[in-house]
């Protein structure tokens, strides 16, 4: 969509320091407000025009305007629900978590480490229990662990991680769009042709960490649970492995199914969102 003659304006700034007040936020909940800035600083916008053709306008406004700064409104899909979401995220790959000046170096290596041990946890549960983490916090940043239990608070609150009724921290939508060049490029992408420990969906092919993968020994398919309904809804396919010319699984949904999925992160029942 053009915006030629679209003008950087009040709207574009409220809109921008809104998403960054809140960090991320669902497409419905920014449809919403962003109507109400609309009206209360610009109707006529709405004139000729839907509701959601000038929020994308405004939104590729605003990225071409902070992009100079290593800033960009990205997109991403919640893992389970499928729900698409708006978070702005810094673009310097060398600058990987450094977009909040409220953190030491410190911290920003405490940070990496919590993301370690994620991406490393055994059995594939991409989490680690909020106790093993503050006890981390606590020995990387010579802190009690009642301080230590404040920072770990401080990065949930600032997005980087969220947590469950199971009290386990999981990356957050926030770091899966920030952080997903890093991952990758840290971690490799889990393949046939290589032993990386990121996996990526088979339908959407962005970063899986709460999903299923195909349980067949050396079959790399996995999906969100989403996206795996979105693969089963083609007739096409007819339940089977993508990767049918070497696997001869049947997904869930298939009648011939007669084997659970592996369980790719923690309990979805166990997410708060």
């Amino acid at each position: 969509m053009s915006n030629e003659g679209i003008e950087y304006s009040e709207v574009h700034r409220v809109l921008l320091t809104y998403i960054i007040s809140v960090r991320y936020i669902s497409h419905n909940e920014l449809d919403q407000k962003f109507g109400t800035i609309v009206q209360k600083l610009n109707p006529d916008l709405l004139n000729d025009k839907t509701l959601e053709d000038v929020l994308q306008e405004h939104i590729t406004s605003i990225n071409s305007k902070v992009s100079s700064h290593g800033l960009k409104i990205d997109k991403i899909r919640h893992q389970v629900s499928g729900q698409l979401y708006y978070v702005i995220i810094n673009t310097v790959s060398n600058e990987v978590v450094k977009g909040n000046t409220n953190y030491s170096v410190n911290e920003l290596d405490t940070i990496k480490q919590i993301v370690d041990e994620l991406v490393e946890s055994s059995g594939i549960e991409f989490s680690i229990g909020v106790v093993n983490a503050t006890q981390k916090v606590a020995g990387s940043l010579n802190k009690t662990m009642k301080e230590a239990g404040s920072v770990i608070t401080k990065f949930i609150d600032d997005g980087w991680f969220s947590l469950t009724f199971k009290d386990r921290l999981i990356l957050s939508i926030r770091s899966l769009s920030e952080l997903k060049r890093y991952l990758i490029d840290r971690y490799g992408i889990s393949n046939s042709e290589s032993n990386g420990k990121i996996f990526s969906c088979h339908q959407c092919n962005e970063i899986n960490t709460l999903g299923i993968g195909c349980p067949v020994v050396d079959c790399q398919i996995n999906f969100h649970y989403k996206c795996l309904d979105i693969y089963m809804r083609n007739e096409s396919n007819k339940g089977r492995c993508p990767n049918y010319s070497n696997c001869s699984y049947n997904w869930p949904g298939n009648e011939l199914s007669n084997m659970d999925p592996t369980r790719i992160g923690v309990d979805p029942n166990s997410l708060y969102n």
